[in-house]
């Protein structure tokens, strides 16, 4: 259905010319490695409008694009070219990605939407992905704000993109029904509701100490500062990475707190896989010293200790709590570090500009104490072939599994239980 010409790899985001689209569903599946994407394909917005979409297998050629394209589009923090650069050129392929950016551009040339994807093969299915996989939290594409899409067009824009990159199916996940107040662009897609949440941190004009007097109880703030004279008495004191040897010592502490706590709860470690240091060191590098990009605390002992790490990642005024970890074997743990560390950065960041905070995915008590809203996170599967229509089915019902379990605290907590005990099992056997 397409007039393909094949193009050197440096020149595949040149937009050429291709036939309009066929209709969904029709899109011809191939495997990730013998992907060959077309130079472009024209598709008309719901009102008409001549747009035309290309894939890029890198970001090297984006950066102009992305960038005035982030600034202007209600875009996540996680989605910036910064953070979504540094993943893919450490950690995608060492987690089995490969990256396929979609960029939609109009008449004029200019990008107006930018697909943060990439392709994995699971289940002998070739699956169309947001870049940065579990490490991110919140997924959003860039779109134009002027940019008008509905069912019709969205829909041809995925049958296109699978089409150019051989994707069985599009299994898009963690997204937000409404990000800074506007709907998701894919929410017109058929879609399901996400096992987790995504708790969220508005400050109103930045004050801080207002918000600790309205948003926490009286016990949570007597609690709050209780904690903290605990942690002023072992000369304890929250510091933020500075230099390249922070980040290093930083990243050091954290690697370490988190793979002893994920293993302790039975659960796969993220982090240890190769590159995927390399990629927080490089996005915390490229944040020093500035408002943008990955930021790292810490709260630091009287003898230099890590008690706690925390990094989030900074756009405009949003703040995303992307990851933490906390020393569980040291004698103050008993005093929420981790928590104590929140008040420090809120507080810092307040003064900075930054007005609204979101943590990750799911749920747990320090997030309920200190959120005051709620963004609905929702997936979806578009499949395009008859591999991808079963691999769609079956994360339908794994994710309404999960949902289910997660939202019924008695049956969740005993899957946590039994996860330990198997930790704990494998550990006195291994």
């Amino acid at each position: 259905m397409f007039s393909i010409e094949t193009k050197p790899a440096e020149d595949m985001e040149a937009t050429n010319t291709a036939r309009l689209l066929p209709g969904p569903g029709q899109a011809n599946a191939r495997s990730v490695g013998a992907v060959t994407p077309p130079s472009g394909a024209r598709i008309l917005s719901d009102s008409g409008e001549a747009l035309s979409l290309t894939v890029a297998p890198s970001l090297d050629a984006l950066e102009a694009d992305w960038q005035a394209l982030q600034e202007r589009a209600p875009v996540s923090p996680y989605q910036t070219f910064d953070l979504t650069e540094s993943w893919v050129r450490h950690a995608a392929e060492a987690v089995g990605f490969e990256a396929r950016i979609g960029i939609l551009r109009n008449a004029a040339g200019e990008a107006v939407m930018i697909l943060p994807f990439g392709l994995v093969r699971r289940l002998g299915t070739t699956v169309g992905v947001y870049l940065g996989g579990s490490h991110f939290n919140v997924n959003v594409p860039l779109v134009d704000p002027r940019l008008g899409l509905g069912l019709d067009a969205v829909a041809r824009i995925f049958d296109a993109y699978c089409a150019m990159t051989g994707a069985d199916v599009l299994h898009l996940c963690n997204q937000p029904v409404a990000w800074r107040e506007t709907a998701h662009p894919f929410l017109c897609m058929p879609h399901q509701e996400a096992p987790d949440d995504l708790s969220l941190i508005l400050i109103k004009d930045g004050d801080f100490a207002k918000h600790i007097a309205t948003a926490l109880t009286r016990k949570m703030r007597s609690e709050l500062r209780r904690k903290a004279a605990k942690f002023e008495e072992a000369g304890a004191r929250t510091i933020r990475a500075d230099t390249p040897q922070d980040v290093e010592r930083f990243l050091d502490a954290f690697i370490e707190q988190k793979s002893k706590r994920l293993a302790a709860h039975g659960l796969d470690d993220p982090f240890t896989a190769p590159g995927i240091k390399a990629f927080f060191q490089q996005a915390a590098l490229k944040g020093l010293g500035g408002l943008d990009g990955v930021e790292m605390h810490a709260l630091e002992v009287a003898n230099g200790h890590l008690l706690a790490v925390r990094a989030g990642v900074r756009h405009q005024d949003q703040y995303s709590f992307m990851v933490q970890s906390f020393d569980t074997e040291d004698p103050l743990a008993k005093y929420s570090p981790s928590e104590c560390l929140i008040a420090d950065v809120l507080a810092e960041s307040c003064q900075q500009g930054f007005t609204a905070f979101d943590f990750g995915v799911g749920s747990n008590r320090f997030k309920k104490v200190w959120s005051n809203g709620v963004a609905e996170l929702f997936n979806l599967a578009h499949a395009v072939s008859t591999k991808g229509r079963l691999y769609a089915g079956l994360m339908q019902l794994t994710g309404a599994a999960a949902r289910y379990i997660k939202r019924n605290p008695r049956l969740f907590s005993a899957v946590q239980e039994a996860r330990a005990l198997s930790a704990r099992f494998r550990g006195r056997t291994d």
